[in-house]
């Protein structure tokens, strides 16, 4: 069995993400300034993931390469070591089977996860793969990983399955220090027009939009709301306010698994459940 040390990560505590430099010779062995930053994963041997896990709509299995080390996620729970990339483009860091990460319960995933944080540090062979995907290789398995950006067009919604009504079922502010969710009425309705996003909380109040092919909606300069009817409740309540500012703020859509809609800008994000 192998051996896990539990310890308390966050990929911003593992290593500080570093630019997103783009290999420009397909037969030249890659660097370190090639490969750092954040990437995510496409596959992993036979196992493809989600784009997104949980509540929160997180990304669901990711790797990011510093000048220290090597951070990642898959599932639940993160990890990291101080793996580098070698001048050959073999990743080199520590030989031996003990894992330090987090210990949440990911059903379904144990196994994989110790075998994933394993394979990435030391040994893995790290070479270009098609439209700009990294492939890592190793005692036969592969890993194959993407830019977030270019991974997220996977799942870009059209203006045909976002217009309509959406009730925010979940709502979280992600940044750098981490998460945490905020409230938000259970009546509230966002609906999404072809060139207008709407908010029941303040009725009469319309921000006018332009949707491109990657689903951002961006915003046209809109004044601040008032809602007089919906201020009657009292002090604005912190969910309400942020979505009014993120609509406002040329949000972005994806896809999520049931169904449902990822609506983010900045740090706000909201997981929106179609109620028409």
């Amino acid at each position: 069995m192998t051996p896990r040390l539990l310890a308390v990560l966050s990929p911003f505590v593992l290593l500080a993400a570093c630019g997103n430099g783009q290999p420009a010779d397909d037969n030249a062995t890659l660097s370190a300034e090639d490969i750092a930053g954040e990437w995510d994963v496409v596959r992993f041997g036979d196992w493809q993931p989600e784009f997104r896990i949980g509540e929160s709509a997180s990304r669901t299995a990711f790797v990011t390469f510093g000048p220290e080390g090597t951070g990642y996620r898959l599932g639940c729970n993160w990890s990291g070591s101080e793996t580098t990339l070698g001048p050959d483009g073999t990743l080199r860091g520590p030989d031996d089977q003990s894992i330090e990460s987090t210990a949440m319960y990911c059903e379904n995933l144990d196994e994989l996860e110790t075998e994933f944080f394993l394979f990435m540090k030391n040994g893995a062979k790290v070479s270009r793969g098609e439209d700009g995907q990294l492939v890592l290789s190793k005692a036969g398995k592969e890993l194959v990983l993407e830019r977030p950006e270019q991974r997220r067009l996977a799942f870009v919604p059209t203006i045909e399955q976002l217009a309509g009504r959406w009730h925010p079922i979940q709502t979280a502010i992600v940044n750098e220090r981490g998460m945490r969710g905020f409230a938000i009425d259970e009546g509230a309705i966002l609906t999404i027009g072809a060139d207008a996003l709407s908010f029941s909380p303040c009725p009469g109040y319309t921000v006018a939009v332009s949707f491109d092919d990657a689903a951002i909606a961006t915003s046209t300069p809109s004044p601040e709301p008032t809602c007089p009817e919906f201020s009657e409740r009292g002090e604005w309540v912190d969910g309400e306010a942020r979505m009014l500012d993120a609509m406002r703020a040329s949000p972005r859509f994806e896809k999520l698994a049931g169904g449902q809609m990822l609506m983010t800008a900045g740090e706000n994000n909201f997981t929106l459940r179609r109620v028409d």
